[in-house]
């Protein structure tokens, strides 16, 4: 089996702190962090219950996500890690909003759709894990497993599920037991991240 295509679906960059709750940011801090030009039709809007302030800008394809004890920044399309800086903007962002508190974890995510060449022995894989009378009425099927880097600074999670005869998603969780980089380095790191996380498939065996 060979993979023939792959397809981004999503990405995600996230800064955790050790001293919650950090609060809510000041939206025009937040706002006048980016050109005038990506601030036309942006937006926040706030969940009081869940205490969470969600900004979008649409010009760029980006939305800014604070939660109580962490910092989320993603596309709202799909787009490459070096057309969209989002690590670089999370560091920004963390910087500007709280100078004073400790992210000591931080963690990228990418969502990729692989395709390949054949179909993907989906019963036989099920087989391995169900009898056959459960695998029988099996209509969705899936798998996690969790690779330890970097003497445990460093953790990759992949879930994986069969989506159509020939295609299987992966959704890469990388997660780093170590302050968050800042600027342009830990845009660096995402770039890598996102490299690395499409290899993970050719590891896959089906037989």
């Amino acid at each position: 089996m060979a993979i023939v295509a792959r397809t981004l679906e999503g990405i995600t960059c996230v800064a955790i702190t050790s001293a919650p709750p950090l609060g809510m940011p000041d939206p025009a801090k937040i706002l006048n962090l980016f050109p005038k030009e990506a601030q036309v039709g942006a937006r926040y809007l706030d969940d009081a219950a869940l205490g969470v302030r969600v900004f979008t800008f649409p010009q760029i394809d980006l939305r800014l996500i604070f939660e109580p004890s962490r910092v989320r920044v993603e596309a709202t399309k799909p787009k490459k890690p070096e057309d969209l800086p989002l690590a670089e903007f999370l560091s920004m962002i963390v910087e500007t909003a709280y100078p004073k508190m400790p992210f000591p974890r931080y963690g990228y995510n990418y969502d990729i759709t692989y395709q390949y060449d054949v179909v993907i022995p989906q019963n036989h894989v099920i087989g391995a894990f169900l009898d056959k009378e459960t695998a029988d009425k099996t209509t969705h099927f899936g798998w996690q497993f969790t690779l330890s880097k970097d003497k445990g600074k460093r953790k990759e999670t992949y879930f994986m599920k069969v989506v159509s005869p020939l295609e299987l998603r992966a959704m890469a969780n990388i997660e780093f037991d170590q302050p968050l980089p800042k600027g342009k380095e830990s845009q660096s790191a995402f770039v890598r991240g996102f490299e690395e996380a499409q290899k993970i498939a050719e590891h896959v065996n089906f037989s």
